[in-house]
């Protein structure tokens, strides 16, 4: 009997432990909670969306201060770029090399490249200097995706270096650069008429002719198309360095300027934008129209 006693013991204890854990849980719990409370508070701008845990589908919420510091807190980024839906576009380059190719034969003699004619008409390409991708056709018309757009320039240059060693002339004539690096959706209407009074010198803005404020970010070749809704498209960067200079550039710029409801002074509710694809992709095609040839790599 008396053996029994510690097993009686040791099955209490083993009740009572979790209770044990749950307040020591439950008390630091607390204390994190106040410290947050107290962090945003000498923010002042940092607000919290109740409904943003279930926007994002986590636990990790986004406020104002994480988005206007976009960049310097790497644990948060992508649950921020989550949210804001931004989408980095490859650096993409085309140049027709006005030659005919005959690619079973430059598959043969290049090393890295696949050419599976049964499956893809192209002749798919890798170079490691520079890093990037290339899809050639037969018809002389040559695709490369790189990390920068000086790299998808040169990967094409490299290329055509290679071909002419199997005695081919190609040429490398009027490169073509996707203009389009980076979109996102801020969570609020912005008030461009005052955004555009406040910045006249970085700033075209004409509402009867484009539904857009184009913004020149200083130091930089990048503009940004800034529509009402917070939808911003980011032109013309040439590495992703600039590309997240400028969008850290522009948000304390976008946030001063949220949109009111008339007469009223208060700001329009938080309403992430979901992004409609076909207005991406309309806008996406005019801007590439208008700025293909103002690319300078």
């Amino acid at each position: 009997m008396s053996a029994k006693k510690p097993k009686r013991k040791e099955q209490d204890e083993a009740t009572e432990y979790p209770d044990v854990l749950l307040g020591i849980c439950q008390e630091k719990f607390s204390v994190l909670e106040a410290e947050l409370a107290s962090l945003m508070e000498l923010e002042g701008n940092c607000t919290q969306d109740d409904n943003l845990s279930e926007l994002l589908g986590q636990d990790e919420v986004v406020t104002d201060y994480d988005i206007l510091t976009i960049y310097k807190n790497v644990s948060k980024l992508s649950a921020i770029e989550s949210y804001l839906k931004i989408s980095y576009r490859p650096f993409q380059c085309f140049v027709n090399c006005r030659t005919e190719l005959k690619l079973l034969e430059v598959e043969t003699f290049l090393p890295k490249t696949d050419y599976t004619p049964d499956r893809h008409p192209a002749l798919f390409v890798r170079l490691s200097n520079p890093v990037c991708s290339l899809r050639v056709y037969e018809n002389g018309n040559i695709y490369c995706q790189g990390y920068s757009c000086n790299g998808a320039a040169s990967g094409i240059q490299s290329f055509i270096a290679s071909l002419e060693i199997l005695g081919y002339e190609p040429v490398f004539h009027n490169p073509v650069f996707n203009v389009v690096n980076a979109t996102f959706c801020l969570p609020f209407r912005v008030d461009l008429e005052q955004l555009y009074l406040e910045n006249r010198d970085a700033c075209v803005y004409n509402p009867e002719t484009h539904p857009y404020l184009m913004y020149k970010v200083p130091d930089l070749t990048i503009k940004l198309a800034i529509f009402s809704t917070g939808c911003v498209f980011v032109l013309l960067s040439l590495q992703p360095i600039c590309t997240q200079k400028a969008i850290a550039y522009i948000m304390p710029v976008i946030y001063r300027h949220k949109a009111t409801r008339a007469g009223t002074g208060v700001r329009e509710e938080a309403e992430v934008c979901s992004g409609d694809i076909n207005f991406n992709l309309l806008w996406e095609n005019e801007f590439q129209k208008a700025y293909q040839g103002s690319v300078k790599y």
